[in-house]
């Protein structure tokens, strides 16, 4: 799942993102995009439990 959505991100910077890409289409600056993902399922695990709490994961 984290590849797919990779594939779905693409960039890390709006910069040079394409269109068609969630960062391409919709992130305006570096510090004003709507989107993150994780670099594996250990920091998902980790930032999914920051924001909505262990139980969740």
């Amino acid at each position: 799942m984290i590849l797919v959505i990779s594939g779905i991100i693409v960039k890390i910077y709006f910069l040079g993102s394409f269109p068609g890409t969630i960062r391409g289409d919709y992130a305006t600056t570096v510090s004003h995009n709507i989107i993150h993902g994780s670099d594996s399922l250990a920091s998902a695990e980790r930032e999914i439990a920051l924001f909505f709490g262990e139980d969740l994961v």
